[in-house]
């Protein structure tokens, strides 16, 4: 409803619900390569009222393209440019 919340991320379910050691949100590295859950917490700053919810990060390898590709031709058989 357009309120102002504070959020904060966790590694742990009990740190984001004592708030915690909350994580930097411009320095992290998970610590499980490629699947890493992480514990969200959104406290209403008037009341002190607070959400706790898992989010799960999910890092798939970029795919290799091959080296060696074939030429490819394209011939326009019906004179249309």
């Amino acid at each position: 409803g357009g309120e102002n919340y504070i959020i904060t991320f966790h590694e742990t379910e009990d740190n984001a619900i004592t708030n915690d050691n909350a994580l930097s949100t411009t320095n992290y590295t998970n610590i499980n390569p490629f699947v890493q859950i992480l514990y969200v917490r959104a406290e209403d700053p008037d009341t002190g009222c607070f959400s706790v919810m898992p989010i799960t990060l999910e890092v798939n390898p970029s795919p290799v393209a091959p080296i060696n590709l074939d030429n490819i031709e394209v011939c326009d058989t019906n004179a249309n440019n």
